[in-house]
């Protein structure tokens, strides 16, 4: 954040949510000059940055480490290196958005796991007793081929910087992020 005093002598909050170029063409200096004199300062070139670029930056580093329970109860603990390549699908159990995705990830799991040689597992964002019975009326509905987690209050969709759903990581053997699809 930057603390600002206005024209009134009030102190101002300007926070900087992401920062890649310079902010201003200017030396700290001659900011702080015109600041204190008054003077037109340039406005700042924010930028926040998308829910696709703060995935996209996942890319290439190591997947975390999680433990987390099935809707049904099972545990579930991913090391950060798996024995094969591990798709991860990212899901709200709610969202009108992630039905048919999901329905497709069930379908491509199916047909591909073991041409591909992966394994498959998803994430569902839970925030209360609703979308958990949400959850396990849409994988006893669609006979899933892979476990659905219950990631309640998302902390590991935290971990991964999840900011779109549906969100699907590919993790590969050495424990490496090397696909994220949105």
């Amino acid at each position: 954040s930057f603390i600002l005093i206005d024209k009134k002598g009030l102190l101002v909050n300007r926070p900087v949510f992401h920062v890649d170029v310079p902010l201003r063409e200017m030396t700290f200096a001659d900011f702080m000059e015109q600041a204190v004199n008054g003077g037109a300062i340039p406005p700042l070139q924010l930028s926040k940055p998308s829910g696709d670029e703060i995935e996209r930056a996942m890319v290439g580093k190591q997947a975390p480490a999680f433990s987390l329970k099935g809707i049904n109860g099972e545990g579930f603990e991913f090391s950060g290196k798996p024995a094969r390549k591990l798709v991860v699908a990212f899901w709200h159990p709610d969202s009108r958005i992630c039905e048919a995705p999901m329905k497709q990830f069930q379908e491509f799991v199916r047909e591909k796991a073991q041409v591909y040689n992966f394994d498959a597992v998803s994430i569902a964002s839970l925030y209360g007793d609703s979308q958990l019975r949400s959850a396990r009326a849409f994988a006893d509905d669609n006979s899933l081929a892979f476990p659905i987690l219950a990631d309640h209050g998302s902390k590991v969709g935290g971990l991964y910087n999840i900011r779109n759903i549906p969100t699907v990581y590919v993790v590969g053997e050495d424990g490496a992020i090397f696909e994220i699809v949105t």
